[in-house]
């Protein structure tokens, strides 16, 4: 799979009470979480602003923010979020580009670059730790080991769905369940009954929104089969809750559609009818003519302008 920057992750994920709300979760689960952040007031995280042109790369959602330290001093590490759902020899290289290129604070007049911490959060099917890969290399005796920038990874597949579930943001934890069942439609589906407290925690809007974001990232690593049961359960879901599903909202604007073409159609018919009816008129009128009929009658008996008529001589 290559695809551009997940767009279902940095829905949920750049607003920063989401992103908090991750990371304190990410911690409970992680020492190596929990080590990069000690020092780090998450309630300060503010986004920095996507420039990404200038790294040449494609991410899987990468998130960029700014937070203070716990002391409450006016200095700033780089918070750099990373979502990969394969295996990517380079992940780290890029994770560097990014540190460099994105990871700035652009207030700051005397040295603009953000100590960095990167956090690897990994959801795919096979086992994974790009870190531990690092380090066995020859490469890592060389440099001691040690990236230039702070980094942990986070495999997914092994955060407990009662620590989710546990989340103060109610869509953080659905995003993070989300993820670490997108390749497996069944368990998807059976996490949707753990899924519904935490919806209904939602304003109605958002929740709608969110499952239907759902449903379309589901349909980058699942079968259209599969995901059509999905479908059925989220609807059901949906019904229970007040949502409309996605599913719901694009039946709806072929509906429209389809409304608007018989329109369209009904309203040509009838201009189409028109047009002949006045070409039979005229027809008639120029037979009229031919017999000697005067105008005045033919204006009368086919109800034409004068002028119509005049044309026809």
């Amino acid at each position: 799979m290559n695809r551009k920057h997940d767009g279902f992750f940095k829905y949920v994920y750049t607003d920063p009470k989401n992103a908090r709300s991750m990371l304190r979760t990410l911690s409970m689960h992680s020492g190596d979480v929990r080590r990069i952040l000690s020092n780090v007031d998450l309630s300060s995280l503010e986004e920095i602003s996507e420039r990404y042109d200038n790294v040449d790369e494609w991410g899987e959602a990468d998130i960029a923010f700014k937070a203070r330290t716990l002391d409450g001093e006016s200095f700033y590490f780089g918070i750099l979020l990373e979502h990969k759902s394969e295996h990517k020899g380079n992940v780290l290289e890029q994770t560097f580009r990014y540190a460099f290129n994105v990871m700035k604070d652009e207030t700051n007049t005397v040295f603009k670059w953000l100590p960095t911490k990167a956090i690897i959060i990994y959801n795919g099917i096979d086992s994974w730790d790009p870190l531990a890969e690092y380090r066995n290399k020859p490469h890592g005796d060389f440099e001691g080991r040690e990236l230039p920038f702070e980094c942990a990874f986070v495999d997914l597949k092994k955060v407990d769905d009662e620590l989710l579930k546990q989340s103060d943001s109610a869509e953080a934890a659905i995003g993070l369940m989300s993820m670490k069942y997108a390749f497996d439609a069944d368990k998807f589906s059976a996490v949707l009954d753990d899924m519904e407290p935490l919806f209904r925690k939602m304003e109605n809007a958002r929740g709608t929104t969110l499952a239907q974001k759902i449903e379309l990232y589901l349909g980058e690593y699942i079968t259209e089969e599969a995901l059509e049961k999905l479908k059925m359960a989220f609807k059901s879901l949906g019904e229970r809750l007040g949502f409309v599903s996605a599913g719901d909202v694009r039946r709806a604007r072929e509906r429209q559609i389809r409304q608007d073409a018989e329109k369209r159609g009904e309203a040509n018919g009838r201009k189409q009818e028109r047009a002949k009816a006045e070409e039979e008129k005229l027809a008639s009128a120029r037979e009229m003519l031919q017999d000697g009929d005067s105008v005045e009658k033919i204006c009368r008996v086919l109800k034409l302008s004068e002028e119509r008529v005049r044309a026809l001589l």
